[in-house]
């Protein structure tokens, strides 16, 4: 029942879930239509069963040997090509199975264990099963007990778009179904099949699903789960149909390590920035430290980071970014290879020039600092400043008629905005970066709350109302937030 569009993908022996009753409803219906006909040769009826009542119908008989034909060989040992040609010859089926099949008994075979087969195709499973000619690279089938496989082709084979676009079948046999669905997962995992793309993901997403495991099929299951878009995502995403499920972070936070690694194979961290106060994804508000990361966390995060960045030979400014959750256990997120917005707040606190380090780096000149001489000193915030209106945070370009920014000690503005300038609607809508220090978490709020206060952008919407909102919350006052707290806090203010 496994099928794509009524081309069938995967065939096993015996049915799961059938009744013994139904199977020899099945049994008694089709060797009577055999015997009505005087049929003689191998052949196959096919019956669609209902799934509540167990009835059979009638579908077609197909009088030649089937494409699946390998999964009954494999449950009953009878070769069906050679039994084909002794009927041909004029044997009867007592001289050909009565003796050497032990299972042949009252016109019947009895299955022993199950077998699967999976149908092998040169297509793109999650991309509408487009076809996918070319030369196959490398080919390597599986190998081992209970496994076989039937192929027509080798590597240096070329495919093309003329023929059907099946490959090869593997079909794996075990002692029950559950034996069976292990060993061609394993035997998946051993197949090799490069330069061209295979149905192979396919069966990776088939071998995972619930509905199968469980024997709980029907002709339009696969369909419907491909229609869905949920088998594709991965596929879609990693270039690799067998990656299907990740580990769900719960209240995650956005935490980053800023690196800086030389052309002669120094890495230092410069510590963590908290990056969690986003909206769809986008960083809002960054601040170092951040506010539930200490001292051994600090560490541990900077030792990963740092060895990630000596594993590839890194040289330049970076930023490694991490998960954090609340149990302390990080997860690595990705790294950018260049210098961040948000690296104001890490010249703040470790009084590091980020941008002329990385001018000597890319000189060849070795790093000044060891990591045992990285000190955080006080604590620093920045805030994007975005051309957004405050309530529906949609773009708002326009002229700027009146501009004020902020300033004092521990207070940094980086912007080309002056009054009289427009800004266009063609770019990024971040127009400045509000930058504090002072020596503690509370007083560098307090300092960034005067400074937002004072700041003044006339003649266009920005998003400083809402800066000056998201400061107001005890939420975020007290550093009791994870990345979706904001899109929550957002949601909130618009109800």
């Amino acid at each position: 029942s496994v099928q794509r569009r009524y081309q069938k993908v995967l065939e096993e022996a015996p049915a799961p879930n059938l009744p013994d009753d139904s199977r020899r409803r099945l049994h008694d219906a089709a060797v009577a239509l055999a015997d009505a006909v005087g049929y003689d040769s191998t052949g196959t009826v096919e019956f669609v069963v209902d799934d509540e009542t167990g009835e059979p119908y009638f579908l077609e008989m197909n009088t030649r040997l089937q494409v699946e034909h390998p999964v009954t060989e494999m449950v009953t040992g009878v070769d069906l090509l050679v039994a084909q040609i002794r009927v041909a010859e004029g044997d009867t089926l007592a001289t050909i199975l009565g003796d050497r099949y032990p299972t042949f008994r009252d016109g019947e075979l009895t299955p022993q264990g199950h077998a699967i087969e999976v149908r092998l195709y040169a297509e793109d499973p999650f991309r509408n099963f487009a076809p996918s000619p070319g030369t196959i690279a490398l080919l390597r089938l599986p190998e081992g007990p209970g496994v076989r496989n039937d192929c027509g082709v080798s590597g240096g084979d070329t495919v093309t778009i003329f023929y059907d676009p099946m490959l090869a079948k593997l079909i794996v046999w075990g002692a029950d179904r559950a034996h069976a669905i292990a060993r061609l997962d394993r035997a998946l995992d051993e197949l090799r099949i490069e330069g061209i793309q295979t149905s192979t993901p396919l069966f990776w997403q088939i071998l995972a699903d619930d509905d199968f495991c469980a024997g709980r099929m029907d002709i339009g299951m696969l369909d419907r789960k491909l229609a869905d878009g949920t088998w594709g995502k991965p596929e879609a995403s990693f270039g690799d149909g067998a990656v299907y499920i990740e580990r769900f972070v719960v209240d995650p936070r956005h935490v980053e390590i800023q690196v800086l690694g030389d052309q002669h194979g120094a890495v230092v961290s410069l510590g963590e920035r908290e990056c969690s106060l986003q909206r769809r994804h986008q960083k809002v508000v960054e601040e170092a430290p951040s506010p539930v990361v200490d001292a051994d966390l600090r560490k541990r995060m900077g030792a990963a980071a740092v060895l990630a960045a000596e594993a590839v030979g890194y040289s330049n400014a970076g930023t490694v970014e991490f998960l954090l959750d609340a149990n302390g256990e990080f997860f690595f997120l990705e790294m950018n290879t260049r210098l961040q917005v948000e690296h104001p707040v890490s010249e703040l606190v470790t009084g590091v020039d980020i941008v002329r380090e990385q001018i000597r780096i890319a000189a060849g000149e070795r790093l000044r600092l060891r990591q045992d001489q990285v000190r955080i000193q006080g604590h620093a915030i920045e805030v994007r400043v975005t051309a957004e209106d405050p309530k529906t945070l949609t773009p708002a370009p326009g002229r700027v008629s009146a501009y004020h920014p902020p300033g004092g000690p521990g207070v940094r503005v980086d912007s080309a905005l002056y009054a009289g300038y427009t800004v266009p609607p063609h770019y990024d809508s971040l127009i400045a970066k509000l930058v504090v220090h002072d020596v503690d978490r509370a007083r560098a709020i307090r300092r960034l709350e005067r400074a937002l206060a004072e700041y003044v952008i006339d003649g266009m919407a920005t998003n400083l109302p809402l800066l000056r909102a998201l400061f107001a919350t005890e939420e975020v006052r007290e550093g009791r937030y994870d990345t979706r707290w904001l899109g929550q806090f957002l949601q909130g203010r618009r109800g």
